[in-house]
């Protein structure tokens, strides 16, 4: 009796921790029945919808240049990675997310990409190298200098 109440609790604790579930069954008509399960979307009321626009801009900015930074233009670590280019005289695009009205659009859009949704986002020739910390690592082993 035990067992089973363990058991219980254990399945009880698991569908608590799942998002809501649609379940699809269909019969072959030969014995056997196929199920399918869609987890639909948990959205907060903040989620962001990303538009064609905005993926097709990011994806445009990251193509066609070199190193391309997306940051906001107070962050101590954006600033970092900044000055890490200026110093190696080397071009840059910059977009400023906290000055564009679609800058937290981008940002979600950059999380989906990356797995990581802060700033700054770098980019070398259209690969992501990480945020200001990384670039410092990289320059520091010279790294960041062979990618360019």
């Amino acid at each position: 009796m035990c067992v089973i109440k363990y058991l219980l609790s254990q399945a009880t604790r698991m569908l608590l921790t799942i998002p809501p579930m649609n379940l699809f069954v269909e019969n072959n008509h030969d014995d056997r029945l196929n199920c399918k399960a869609s987890i639909e979307s948990v959205t907060s009321p903040d989620k962001r919808i990303i538009t064609i626009n905005t993926k097709d801009y990011v994806e445009k900015i990251i193509a066609r240049n070199t190193v391309a930074i997306f940051s906001k233009s107070y962050c101590p670590y954006c600033k970092m990675a900044k000055q890490i280019f200026d110093q190696l005289n080397q071009p840059y695009k910059v977009i400023e997310l906290d000055e564009r009205k679609d800058g937290y659009e981008i940002l979600d859009y950059l999380g989906e990409m990356t797995g990581v949704k802060s700033v700054p986002r770098v980019f070398i020739k259209g690969a992501c190298i990480g945020g200001g910390s990384d670039c410092k690592t990289l320059l520091e082993n010279g790294e960041l200098q062979k990618k360019l």
